[in-house]
């Protein structure tokens, strides 16, 4: 985060709140910097985890040596504000400590963020089994300025299904490339009740 105008060698407060999804605000702690000496002021630093799937950042920045001098809000506040999103696939049925179970059919919620680097490109969905790709499924465009997507579909909507251990892996790319596609699930079992032969019974 960059910004200019401010005192030279001024000290500068940086108020922080988060506004989540569902329209609640949380405010942060307090930081105080120093400008430089031609007024600028430079600022990095790892976000925290976040238990929702974005919310928006927004900083308000006050020259310390101008409001002591009365100065008026223009010249003294600065304000902006970004959104922070998570990166990765959130699938709530296979997000589990262990292996997941795989249900083929049934339906489940997909959320996609932070593929900011595939903006506009489709998101596909590799089904591995014993090391090897038995299905690639598209699931749609990654949208918006944090590259995510949102999408109801079903597991395993393919056939044959044997019963057995599948990694999942998703990629901007239709092709798997096992060294470049590394984001997913390690572990999602299908059981042998649970398993879908070439044909229905």
């Amino acid at each position: 985060m960059t910004g200019s105008g401010f005192t030279p060698n001024g000290q500068v407060t940086l108020d922080n709140a988060f506004i989540y999804p569902d329209g609640q605000q949380e405010s942060g702690p307090q930081v105080h910097e120093t400008a430089d000496a031609e007024g600028r002021l430079l600022r990095s630093g790892a976000l925290n985890e976040i238990d929702v799937d974005h919310f928006t950042w927004r900083v308000t920045a006050t020259d310390v040596t101008r409001a002591a001098q009365g100065a008026p809000e223009s010249e003294r506040i600065a304000t902006t504000s970004f959104t922070a999103s998570f990166f990765g696939i959130f699938v709530k049925a296979w997000n589990t400590d262990g292996p997941a179970r795989g249900r083929p059919g049934h339906r489940i919620t997909l959320d996609a963020g932070g593929f900011t680097g595939d903006i506009g490109s489709a998101l596909y969905m590799h089904y591995l089994r014993r090391g090897r790709v038995v299905h690639t499924q598209r699931l749609g465009r990654i949208k918006g300025p944090c590259g995510t997507l949102t999408r109801k579909i079903r597991e395993f909507a393919f056939r044959p299904v044997p019963a057995g251990t599948y990694k999942i892996r998703f990629s901007s790319h239709k092709v798997f490339d096992r060294r470049r596609d590394k984001i997913g699930y390690k572990a999602v079992v299908v059981r042998p009740k649970d398993a879908v032969p070439l044909r229905s019974r």
